[in-house]
Protein backbone atom coordinates (compact mmCIF):
# COMPACT_ATOMS: atom_id res chain seq x y z
CA UNK A 1 0.00 0.00 0.00
CA UNK A 2 2.96 2.32 -0.57
CA UNK A 3 1.45 3.73 -3.81
CA UNK A 4 -0.31 7.09 -3.66
CA UNK A 5 -4.02 6.67 -3.02
CA UNK A 6 -6.95 9.03 -3.53
CA UNK A 7 -8.26 11.19 -0.71
CA UNK A 8 -11.50 9.20 -0.96
CA UNK A 9 -9.61 5.97 -0.31
CA UNK A 10 -8.02 7.43 2.82
CA UNK A 11 -11.43 8.55 4.09
CA UNK A 12 -12.89 5.10 3.39
CA UNK A 13 -10.18 3.32 5.37
CA UNK A 14 -10.61 5.72 8.30
CA UNK A 15 -14.37 5.12 8.40
CA UNK A 16 -13.97 1.34 8.21
CA UNK A 17 -11.27 1.35 10.87
CA UNK A 18 -13.64 2.99 13.35
CA UNK A 19 -16.66 0.82 12.54
CA UNK A 20 -14.80 -2.49 12.62
CA UNK A 21 -13.86 -1.85 16.26
CA UNK A 22 -17.57 -2.03 17.13
CA UNK A 23 -18.25 -5.41 15.51
CA UNK A 24 -17.23 -9.04 15.98
CA UNK A 25 -17.47 -10.12 12.33
CA UNK A 26 -17.20 -8.73 8.81
CA UNK A 27 -19.64 -9.49 6.00
CA UNK A 28 -17.85 -8.30 2.86
CA UNK A 29 -20.00 -8.20 -0.29
CA UNK A 30 -18.35 -7.21 -3.57
CA UNK A 31 -19.55 -6.75 -7.13
CA UNK A 32 -17.54 -8.27 -10.00
CA UNK A 33 -17.50 -6.07 -13.14
CA UNK A 34 -15.94 -2.68 -12.47
CA UNK A 35 -15.05 -3.70 -8.92
CA UNK A 36 -13.02 -6.90 -8.88
CA UNK A 37 -12.46 -6.66 -12.64
CA UNK A 38 -11.94 -3.57 -14.80
CA UNK A 39 -14.82 -2.73 -17.14
CA UNK A 40 -14.02 -3.98 -20.66
CA UNK A 41 -15.74 -3.59 -24.03
CA UNK A 42 -16.35 -7.33 -24.35
CA UNK A 43 -17.87 -8.75 -21.13
CA UNK A 44 -16.60 -12.22 -22.06
CA UNK A 45 -13.01 -11.04 -21.61
CA UNK A 46 -13.49 -9.63 -18.08
CA UNK A 47 -10.93 -11.02 -15.65
CA UNK A 48 -10.56 -10.56 -11.91
CA UNK A 49 -7.38 -8.71 -10.96
CA UNK A 50 -4.99 -11.30 -9.47
CA UNK A 51 -4.42 -9.18 -6.38
CA UNK A 52 -8.19 -9.01 -5.76
CA UNK A 53 -8.48 -12.77 -5.97
CA UNK A 54 -5.52 -13.28 -3.62
CA UNK A 55 -6.98 -10.89 -1.04
CA UNK A 56 -10.46 -12.47 -1.18
CA UNK A 57 -8.97 -15.91 -0.69
CA UNK A 58 -7.02 -14.74 2.37
CA UNK A 59 -10.04 -12.92 3.84
CA UNK A 60 -12.31 -15.92 3.43
CA UNK A 61 -9.90 -18.03 5.45
CA UNK A 62 -10.33 -15.70 8.45
CA UNK A 63 -12.80 -17.20 10.97
CA UNK A 64 -14.64 -13.90 11.51
CA UNK A 65 -15.01 -12.91 7.85
CA UNK A 66 -17.68 -13.94 5.33
CA UNK A 67 -17.03 -13.05 1.69
CA UNK A 68 -19.83 -12.81 -0.88
CA UNK A 69 -19.46 -11.92 -4.56
CA UNK A 70 -22.76 -10.35 -5.68
CA UNK A 71 -23.01 -9.96 -9.45
CA UNK A 72 -25.43 -9.41 -12.29
CA UNK A 73 -23.67 -12.21 -14.15
CA UNK A 74 -25.09 -15.71 -14.29
CA UNK A 75 -24.07 -17.71 -11.22
CA UNK A 76 -21.97 -20.25 -13.12
CA UNK A 77 -20.23 -17.43 -15.00
CA UNK A 78 -19.17 -15.40 -11.97
CA UNK A 79 -18.13 -18.52 -10.06
CA UNK A 80 -15.82 -19.57 -12.88
CA UNK A 81 -14.27 -16.09 -13.16
CA UNK A 82 -13.57 -15.72 -9.43
CA UNK A 83 -12.77 -19.43 -9.01
CA UNK A 84 -12.58 -19.56 -5.23
CA UNK A 85 -14.17 -22.24 -3.07
CA UNK A 86 -15.75 -21.51 0.28
CA UNK A 87 -17.11 -18.05 -0.53
CA UNK A 88 -20.74 -17.15 -1.18
CA UNK A 89 -21.80 -16.28 -4.73
CA UNK A 90 -24.97 -14.45 -5.75
CA UNK A 91 -25.66 -14.36 -9.49
CA UNK A 92 -28.30 -12.64 -11.62
CA UNK A 93 -28.65 -9.82 -9.08
CA UNK A 94 -29.37 -12.28 -6.29
CA UNK A 95 -31.88 -14.50 -8.09
CA UNK A 96 -29.30 -17.29 -7.79
CA UNK A 97 -27.34 -18.05 -4.63
CA UNK A 98 -24.50 -20.49 -3.95
CA UNK A 99 -23.57 -20.84 -0.30
CA UNK A 100 -22.32 -23.68 1.89
CA UNK A 101 -22.30 -26.08 -1.04
CA UNK A 102 -25.95 -25.51 -2.00
CA UNK A 103 -27.33 -23.65 -5.01
CA UNK A 104 -30.67 -21.86 -4.67
CA UNK A 105 -32.84 -20.10 -7.25
CA UNK A 106 -35.68 -17.69 -6.55
CA UNK A 107 -38.93 -19.65 -7.09
CA UNK A 108 -40.59 -16.98 -9.25
CA UNK A 109 -37.48 -16.74 -11.44
CA UNK A 110 -37.71 -20.49 -11.99
CA UNK A 111 -41.29 -20.17 -13.18
CA UNK A 112 -40.43 -17.42 -15.66
CA UNK A 113 -37.24 -18.92 -17.04
CA UNK A 114 -39.09 -20.27 -20.09
CA UNK A 115 -40.28 -16.74 -20.97
CA UNK A 116 -36.68 -15.52 -20.77
CA UNK A 117 -35.55 -18.41 -23.00
CA UNK A 118 -38.15 -17.74 -25.70
CA UNK A 119 -37.41 -14.03 -25.69
CA UNK A 120 -33.68 -14.67 -25.87
CA UNK A 121 -34.06 -16.92 -28.92
CA UNK A 122 -36.16 -14.30 -30.71
CA UNK A 123 -33.72 -11.49 -29.92
CA UNK A 124 -30.74 -13.55 -31.07
CA UNK A 125 -32.44 -14.06 -34.41
CA UNK A 126 -33.32 -10.39 -34.74
CA UNK A 127 -29.80 -9.15 -33.96
CA UNK A 128 -27.70 -11.93 -35.44
CA UNK A 129 -26.36 -9.69 -38.21
CA UNK A 130 -26.37 -6.36 -36.33
CA UNK A 131 -22.81 -5.33 -35.58
CA UNK A 132 -22.09 -4.39 -31.98
CA UNK A 133 -25.26 -5.91 -30.49
CA UNK A 134 -24.88 -9.09 -28.45
CA UNK A 135 -27.64 -11.04 -26.67
CA UNK A 136 -26.53 -12.82 -23.48
CA UNK A 137 -28.96 -15.43 -22.11
CA UNK A 138 -28.18 -15.75 -18.38
CA UNK A 139 -30.86 -18.32 -17.62
CA UNK A 140 -32.93 -16.37 -15.11
CA UNK A 141 -32.35 -13.04 -16.91
CA UNK A 142 -30.96 -11.78 -20.20
CA UNK A 143 -28.82 -8.83 -21.22
CA UNK A 144 -28.57 -7.14 -24.60
CA UNK A 145 -25.14 -5.49 -24.85
CA UNK A 146 -24.90 -2.55 -27.27
CA UNK A 147 -21.96 -0.50 -26.00
CA UNK A 148 -20.01 -1.26 -29.21
CA UNK A 149 -22.95 -0.62 -31.55
CA UNK A 150 -23.62 2.48 -33.63
CA UNK A 151 -26.13 4.84 -32.01
CA UNK A 152 -28.88 3.87 -34.44
CA UNK A 153 -28.36 0.16 -33.77
CA UNK A 154 -28.31 0.73 -30.02
CA UNK A 155 -31.58 2.64 -30.17
CA UNK A 156 -33.11 -0.10 -32.30
CA UNK A 157 -32.01 -2.68 -29.74
CA UNK A 158 -33.66 -0.75 -26.88
CA UNK A 159 -36.94 -0.33 -28.76
CA UNK A 160 -37.04 -3.92 -29.95
CA UNK A 161 -36.42 -5.35 -26.50
CA UNK A 162 -39.15 -3.19 -24.96
CA UNK A 163 -41.67 -4.22 -27.62
CA UNK A 164 -40.89 -7.94 -27.49
CA UNK A 165 -40.97 -8.04 -23.68
CA UNK A 166 -44.58 -6.88 -23.93
CA UNK A 167 -45.34 -9.65 -26.43
CA UNK A 168 -43.48 -12.49 -24.69
CA UNK A 169 -43.69 -11.63 -21.02
CA UNK A 170 -46.52 -9.20 -20.51
CA UNK A 171 -46.44 -8.26 -16.84
CA UNK A 172 -44.15 -11.16 -15.88
CA UNK A 173 -40.95 -9.50 -17.16
CA UNK A 174 -39.41 -6.08 -16.65
CA UNK A 175 -36.90 -4.02 -18.65
CA UNK A 176 -34.10 -1.83 -17.29
CA UNK A 177 -30.73 -0.64 -18.52
CA UNK A 178 -28.35 2.19 -19.16
CA UNK A 179 -26.28 3.65 -21.97
CA UNK A 180 -24.52 0.32 -22.61
CA UNK A 181 -27.01 -2.50 -21.94
CA UNK A 182 -30.66 -3.48 -21.80
CA UNK A 183 -31.59 -6.01 -19.11
CA UNK A 184 -34.68 -8.19 -18.90
CA UNK A 185 -35.56 -9.81 -15.58
CA UNK A 186 -38.57 -11.44 -13.97
CA UNK A 187 -40.88 -8.81 -12.51
CA UNK A 188 -39.94 -9.58 -8.91
CA UNK A 189 -39.22 -7.20 -6.02
CA UNK A 190 -35.75 -8.71 -5.59
CA UNK A 191 -32.31 -7.24 -6.24
CA UNK A 192 -28.76 -7.13 -4.89
CA UNK A 193 -29.98 -5.39 -1.77
CA UNK A 194 -32.50 -8.16 -1.12
CA UNK A 195 -29.84 -10.85 -1.16
CA UNK A 196 -27.50 -8.79 1.03
CA UNK A 197 -30.31 -8.32 3.57
CA UNK A 198 -30.91 -12.06 3.42
CA UNK A 199 -27.25 -12.77 4.18
CA UNK A 200 -27.35 -10.28 7.04
CA UNK A 201 -29.99 -12.39 8.74
CA UNK A 202 -27.34 -15.02 9.38
CA UNK A 203 -24.67 -12.55 10.53
CA UNK A 204 -26.33 -10.39 13.17
CA UNK A 205 -23.10 -9.25 14.83
CA UNK A 206 -21.24 -8.36 11.64
CA UNK A 207 -20.22 -5.11 10.01
CA UNK A 208 -21.81 -5.32 6.54
CA UNK A 209 -19.78 -3.75 3.73
CA UNK A 210 -20.89 -3.59 0.09
CA UNK A 211 -18.42 -2.59 -2.64
CA UNK A 212 -19.70 -1.94 -6.16
CA UNK A 213 -19.67 0.49 -9.07
CA UNK A 214 -22.89 0.23 -11.06
CA UNK A 215 -26.41 1.61 -10.68
CA UNK A 216 -27.61 -1.89 -9.84
CA UNK A 217 -25.28 -1.80 -6.83
CA UNK A 218 -27.25 1.05 -5.29
CA UNK A 219 -29.64 -1.51 -3.79
CA UNK A 220 -26.66 -3.12 -2.07
CA UNK A 221 -25.53 0.24 -0.69
CA UNK A 222 -29.01 0.90 0.69
CA UNK A 223 -29.12 -2.54 2.32
CA UNK A 224 -26.04 -1.78 4.44
CA UNK A 225 -26.39 1.97 4.97
CA UNK A 226 -27.98 1.80 8.45
CA UNK A 227 -25.35 -0.30 10.21
CA UNK A 228 -22.61 -0.79 7.65
CA UNK A 229 -20.65 0.88 4.89
CA UNK A 230 -21.38 1.19 1.17
CA UNK A 231 -18.23 1.76 -0.90
CA UNK A 232 -18.69 2.92 -4.47
CA UNK A 233 -15.97 2.38 -7.06
CA UNK A 234 -15.72 5.53 -9.15
CA UNK A 235 -15.83 9.32 -9.03
CA UNK A 236 -17.80 10.52 -5.96
CA UNK A 237 -19.21 13.43 -7.98
CA UNK A 238 -20.37 11.79 -11.20
CA UNK A 239 -23.88 10.78 -9.98
CA UNK A 240 -26.00 10.60 -6.81
CA UNK A 241 -25.41 7.45 -4.75
CA UNK A 242 -26.43 5.77 -1.49
CA UNK A 243 -22.78 4.88 -0.87
CA UNK A 244 -21.00 6.86 1.82
CA UNK A 245 -17.41 5.96 0.96
CA UNK A 246 -15.44 5.66 -2.28
CA UNK A 247 -12.45 4.15 -4.04
CA UNK A 248 -11.42 5.27 -7.50
CA UNK A 249 -11.11 2.04 -9.52
CA UNK A 250 -10.57 -1.75 -9.30
CA UNK A 251 -6.91 -1.14 -8.45
CA UNK A 252 -8.00 0.77 -5.34
CA UNK A 253 -10.49 -2.02 -4.66
CA UNK A 254 -7.45 -4.28 -4.50
CA UNK A 255 -5.74 -1.88 -2.10
CA UNK A 256 -8.87 -1.81 0.06
CA UNK A 257 -9.12 -5.60 0.17
CA UNK A 258 -5.44 -5.76 1.05
CA UNK A 259 -6.05 -3.28 3.89
CA UNK A 260 -8.86 -5.49 5.17
CA UNK A 261 -6.52 -8.49 5.02
CA UNK A 262 -3.51 -6.90 6.71
CA UNK A 263 -5.14 -4.41 9.08
CA UNK A 264 -8.94 -4.32 9.03
CA UNK A 265 -9.59 -7.81 10.39
CA UNK A 266 -7.37 -7.05 13.38
CA UNK A 267 -9.74 -4.21 14.29
CA UNK A 268 -12.64 -6.62 14.86
CA UNK A 269 -13.57 -6.61 18.52
CA UNK A 270 -14.20 -9.47 20.93
CA UNK A 271 -17.94 -9.95 21.67
CA UNK A 272 -17.97 -7.97 24.95
CA UNK A 273 -15.82 -5.18 23.53
CA UNK A 274 -18.06 -4.90 20.47
CA UNK A 275 -21.19 -4.58 22.62
CA UNK A 276 -19.60 -1.92 24.82
CA UNK A 277 -18.39 0.04 21.78
CA UNK A 278 -21.86 0.09 20.20
CA UNK A 279 -23.49 1.17 23.47
CA UNK A 280 -20.96 3.97 23.86
CA UNK A 281 -21.59 5.29 20.36
CA UNK A 282 -23.52 8.49 19.67
CA UNK A 283 -26.64 6.61 18.56
CA UNK A 284 -26.66 3.94 21.27
CA UNK A 285 -26.92 0.20 20.64
CA UNK A 286 -27.38 -0.78 17.04
CA UNK A 287 -29.11 -3.69 15.40
CA UNK A 288 -28.71 -5.44 12.06
CA UNK A 289 -30.24 -3.94 8.95
CA UNK A 290 -33.86 -4.97 8.41
CA UNK A 291 -34.30 -7.85 6.01
CA UNK A 292 -37.32 -9.16 4.12
CA UNK A 293 -39.39 -12.09 5.30
CA UNK A 294 -37.87 -15.45 4.62
CA UNK A 295 -38.44 -15.59 0.85
CA UNK A 296 -34.85 -16.36 -0.04
CA UNK A 297 -34.26 -18.28 -3.25
CA UNK A 298 -35.39 -21.89 -2.95
CA UNK A 299 -32.83 -24.68 -2.91
CA UNK A 300 -32.19 -26.18 -6.33
CA UNK A 301 -30.13 -28.98 -7.74
CA UNK A 302 -26.74 -28.05 -9.20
Amino acid sequence: MSEARSAAFTSTVEALDAKLREREELLLCVDFDGTLSPVVDDPQTATILPENRTALEALQSHPDVTVAVVSGRELSDVRSRVDLTGITYAGNHGLELRTEGTTKVHPVAKERKSDIGRLSAELRERFETVRGVHVEDKGQTLTVHHRRAADAHAERARRTVARLVGEFGGETLTVSGDEEIVEVRPAIDWDKGSIVSSLLRDHASCLPVFVGDARTDEAGFRAVERDGVGVRVGDPDDRPTAATEFVSDPAETAALLEWFRRTGVDRLAAPLEATQARQAGPTGASSPSPSPSDDRPDAADD
